[in-house]
């Protein structure tokens, strides 16, 4: 998944991007990588709850995983780029590991 989007404000300090989202099924987290302006935020095992609760016609078990952003990854206007990317390698689909997000938020201070 890619995201372009505006900044009105240039951020002063840290920020913090919250993902609301879910993992596969499967007990094994979907190893995903998280990039803002091509800085990793985050590399590893979807933090997000496994979506086991409700199979394909349920609520899902939906989650929140808040992640920092450091001083000067962000910029004023509209050159900024959210990347959030499934390294698993598998071409399953009857049971497909995934990594599912629903809503991505940027909170930061600005001047």
């Amino acid at each position: 998944m890619t995201a372009r989007f505006r900044l009105d404000y240039r951020p002063v300090g840290s920020a913090t991007l919250t993902l609301v989202g879910i993992d596969s099924e499967d007990a094994k987290k979907t190893p995903m990588r998280v990039s803002i302006n091509g800085r990793i935020l985050f590399r590893g095992g979807n933090p997000l709850p496994n979506d086991f609760c409700c199979g394909s016609d349920g609520n899902g078990n939906w989650g929140t995983v808040r992640i920092n952003i450091p001083a000067g990854v962000l910029r004023r206007g509209n050159g900024n780029t959210l990347v959030i990317s499934n390294l698993d390698p598998s071409d399953r689909v009857a049971y497909p590991i995934f990594v599912m997000v629903d809503r991505a938020t940027i909170s930061y201070r600005g001047s």
